[in-house]
């Protein structure tokens, strides 16, 4: 292969409909495995882990701060495009006087609780071990963290 042809791959668009039919698979997979919601909304745990630092699981010594190759995060549910995961603690919020809310440390009768939530796009799930293994036995998420393919 020829350097202008390698380079001209590395510009390539994707192709579309591949793309839609591996979401649909995954999305597809999860509905398979991901059990219902229990009272709380929470459908299991699971453990995102970053592909580049797979080796570094379950070791999280020395670590201060920075981006951490895994956590460990409870399954919200599906979005159209990707999972949706809780990835904080709940917090006590309260709506402000323009009608944003703000996160307050008082609970009363004008605070209620909110979760942080975050999205793991399908496109960014590299391969999923349904199993877990014997520290976490929900599924492991092995995911691209980086925008770079």
């Amino acid at each position: 292969m020829s350097f202008l042809r390698w380079i001209g791959s590395k510009f390539k668009k994707p192709d579309r409909v591949a793309i839609l039919k591996r979401r649909e698979d995954l999305r597809n997979n999860f509905l398979k495995h991901m059990p219902l919601p229990d009272d709380y909304g929470i459908c299991g745990e699971a453990v995102i882990r970053d592909i580049k630092r797979f080796d570094s699981y379950p070791d999280l010594t020395g670590r201060k701060k920075g981006t951490f190759p895994w956590f460990q995060v409870e399954m919200k549910g599906l979005y159209h495009r990707s999972i949706e995961v809780f990835i904080g603690v709940p917090k006590a919020i309260r709506k402000g006087m323009y009608g944003e809310w703000n996160i307050t440390g008082i609970r009363d009768e004008y605070t209620i609780t909110g979760y942080v939530v975050g999205r793991v796009p399908f496109d960014r799930i590299v391969h999923i071990d349904w199993r877990g293994d014997e520290n976490n036995p929900y599924p492991h998420i092995f995911c691209r963290c980086t925008s770079r393919k």
